[in-house]
């Protein structure tokens, strides 16, 4: 996968421009629900909010609900402060981080606080640096997780709108955090694959990344 590109941040192909991706959110298959992503770059940093919502339910009783909002804000020495709020199905969780010269500082609802040298990437995968680490932020615990990952031997064929086809790189995490990511060769994020806590199969599944909207 060719992510030269993404060598000098500020100047990432992906990164220079404002795109507003939205995601499918797959339970074994059904849909549960819906993530998207607004990159906006302003100046000399780049803005991003990812949010997801998903309601499962089951003859119209609602049997799970989430509600998920990142908010980022980076620049060309890597992110500079982080704001996450989570609703797990009525547990609330939030995060508040912070660079500090060579470090990220962050701390979690209950108060406790953390630190850990740069860089540091959240998982939200929007970021194809993210694949040369060995750790992430986990948005969802607070917690970071030691992860290997390396290419994957198969590769996954999109449709364009236009009915093109979009080869994508398929990228696996072993270790605290387990699943597949998937990336075009620009870089471009389009979804992953994961076992939920049940050991369903979840994916998110890009509608628009082949063609996504400019804003």
């Amino acid at each position: 996968m060719a992510l030269l590109v993404f060598a000098g941040f500020a100047s990432s192909t992906v990164q220079a421009e404002s795109r507003h991706l939205l995601f499918d959110i797959l339970r074994n298959g059904k849909p549960i629900g819906e993530h998207e992503l607004m990159i906006e770059r302003m100046g000399s940093e780049t803005h991003v909010v990812a949010r997801s919502a998903i309601d499962v339910t089951l003859l119209g009783f609602p049997l799970y609900r989430m509600r998920y909002e990142a908010r980022e804000r980076w620049d060309e020495q890597g992110i500079r402060d982080l704001t996450v709020e989570v609703d797990d199905d009525g547990r609330e969780t939030r995060i508040v981080g912070q660079r500090r010269e060579d470090r990220f500082f962050w701390s979690d609802l209950d108060g406790r606080e953390y630190s850990v040298p740069m860089p540091v990437f959240p998982t939200n995968h929007w970021n194809p640096k993210v694949l040369e680490t060995d750790r992430v932020l986990n948005t969802l615990t607070g917690q970071m997780n030691r992860v290997s990952i390396a290419t994957d031997d198969d590769a996954i064929v999109r449709k364009t709108r236009s009915n093109a086809d979009t080869e994508l790189d398929v990228y696996r995490y072993e270790g605290d955090l387990n699943l597949q990511s998937w990336y075009d060769t620009n870089g471009l994020w389009h979804g992953l694959r994961f076992k939920g806590r049940d050991g369903s199969d979840i994916e998110y599944v890009c509608r628009n990344c082949a063609d996504p909207t400019i804003l």
